[in-house]
């Protein structure tokens, strides 16, 4: 009868571990994906040494090649990142920066891409620990490439079928929190036009 419930007792904890040892792969597999994609954020920078919280808001889409961030407020401004080039346009001026120019900006484009997209290996940048289920998963990545150590000490990605909160922990001991809500798949409003940046 002992035996028999050993058995059991190892069987039950195999099936548990099993079914609970979710997986990036899994994650990626469950959120919805669409060719375009425009989701509202709220940004609030939290600064340890000044002991303020800068906060910010706007949308973000992203495209199957390049991502736009545009801030609404407190002002107006937007960057494009894509694997070529990266824009910031304030007030109509765009400025234009390119992987020759600086590669180490691009690495970070990069990565952020990779990030709001959840495409890519992440694991060629972190260490990665995940917790919860699909509908409601945390992934914990952890710096392991030398540029990405001397800026975030880790980094928290939290949703279900999409991701919905980061939190990007600086070596400064900053935080930055962004709140991603409403997505969009279809009917994009885009209503700063930033689609026009979009690249030939």
């Amino acid at each position: 009868m002992a035996k028999i419930f050993k058995i059991f007792l190892f069987t039950l904890l195999a099936v548990c571990t099993k079914t609970y040892a979710l997986t990036i792969d899994e994650i990626k597999n469950n959120l919805v994906k669409e060719s375009e994609t425009e989701v509202l954020y709220i940004q609030k920078k939290h600064l340890s040494a000044a002991k303020r919280i800068l906060e910010s808001n706007g949308y973000i889409i992203m495209t199957k090649n390049e991502l736009f961030y545009v801030q609404k407020e407190p002002f107006e401004q937007c960057m494009v990142l894509s694997n070529d080039r990266i824009l910031e346009i304030i007030d109509g001026d765009i400025s234009e920066l390119t992987r020759e120019s600086n590669g180490e900006v691009f690495e970070i484009s990069s990565l952020l891409m990779k990030i709001f997209s959840f495409q890519g290996n992440l694991g060629d940048y972190f260490s990665s620990y995940v917790k919860g289920d699909l509908k409601n998963w945390q992934v914990t990545l952890i710096p392991l490439d030398k540029t990405m150590k001397h800026i975030f000490s880790k980094i928290l990605l939290k949703g279900d079928k999409e991701l919905l909160k980061i939190e990007i922990y600086d070596t400064n001991s900053d935080l930055t929190e962004l709140f991603l809500s409403d997505y969009r798949y279809k009917n994009i409003k885009d209503e700063s036009g930033v689609l026009k940046y979009r690249a030939k």
